[in-house]
């Protein structure tokens, strides 16, 4: 009786730490993204989804505050930070973990939510608007390439989410207000060569396919902070809703991110809870299995994450 009691209980150990694992580190084996990069408490963390292993990107006491990274290349990311005295002045800085050293981009103020084009060689963000930009809080798009000069800026009324590229590298996803009355926010698919802008659907945060067939985002729930995630084919303007009725919160900071072969959507959700701090966890869902799986999860406010 001895016996089997000593190995019911080693059974029971050994299920109970095999499920605590897969809760802690999610699908963290995977072969669709080998390290995520996301802010944290003002920093900059980077994760092996391979080891499991989390670590800062480079020494935070050469940092401001920093936030929405984005991957450029194994060794490097582009993201927005504000000085840690002053949370209102913003610039674009890029980070090369390899040299532990810092490149501002873009240092003109009221800059954020930096986007890597697909080919990796231009960066798109939001640059503030100064003539609305004070009353209103709306953003211009920015445009430069990561070597070299030739920063382009398109005046827009743009609300704060992160602007999207499409694989073609002219065409941006972006997020504005179009309904003074009820507030309705509405993804737009501006093309930088012709100037040309289409309001597709009413969302905010887009995120476009590697394939450039699909667009991912969020649809807000006006009576809560909940948020559905949204799957739009382009080409038949077709709505599918993933994930719904969520605590996706919708904040301009918690964009769906689609993983390199295209397989994912990363999004991050929180648990309401009444004292801080939230609790976010990335989620992943798959798109062949229509399932979704936690990651990982974190103390406190996620601002921007990517995969790679």
């Amino acid at each position: 009786m001895k016996i089997f009691s000593v190995t019911l209980l080693l059974i029971i150990a050994i299920c109970a730490t095999a499920l605590f694992a897969g809760l802690s580190n999610g699908e963290a084996n995977n072969d669709w993204c080998e390290e995520i990069v996301y802010s944290n408490k003002n920093d900059i963390f980077v994760r092996n989804m391979k080891s499991d292993k989390t670590d800062p990107f480079v020494d935070v006491k050469l940092t401001g505050k920093s936030y929405n990274p984005d991957w450029i290349n194994k060794d490097e990311i582009v993201v927005d930070c504000v000085d840690r005295a002053n949370a209102i002045i913003g610039y674009i800085d890029i980070f090369n973990r390899r040299t532990n050293k810092i490149k501002r981009l873009y240092d003109k103020t009221m800059s954020e939510q930096p986007s890597m084009s697909f080919d990796k060689k231009s960066v798109a963000f939001l640059c503030g608007n100064q003539r609305e930009f004070d009353e209103k809080f709306k953003f211009d798009l920015c445009v430069s390439p990561v070597i070299g000069d030739g920063l382009k800026r398109y005046q827009l009324l743009l609300e704060r989410y992160r602007p999207a590229w499409f694989p073609n590298g002219y065409e941006l996803a972006l997020t504005g207000g179009d309904d003074t009355v009820t507030g309705d926010e509405y993804i737009y698919i501006y093309n930088t060569k012709t100037k040309n802008i289409t309001r597709v659907v009413e969302g905010v945060a887009p995120a476009i396919s590697p394939d450039g067939k699909y667009m991912a985002y969020l649809k807000l729930r006006r009576t809560s902070t909940k948020a559905d995630l949204m799957l739009l084919e382009l080409s038949s303007r077709k709505e599918v809703v993933l994930v719904s009725n969520e605590p996706l919160k919708g904040s301009s900071s918690n964009s769906p991110r689609w993983t390199p072969d295209g397989s994912h959507i990363l999004y991050t959700r929180y648990a309401a809870i009444l004292l801080p701090p939230e609790k976010h966890t990335l989620e992943a869902y798959s798109l062949e299995k229509h399932t979704t799986t936690s990651i990982f999860q974190v103390s406190n406010k996620v601002v921007g994450f990517s995969c790679r």
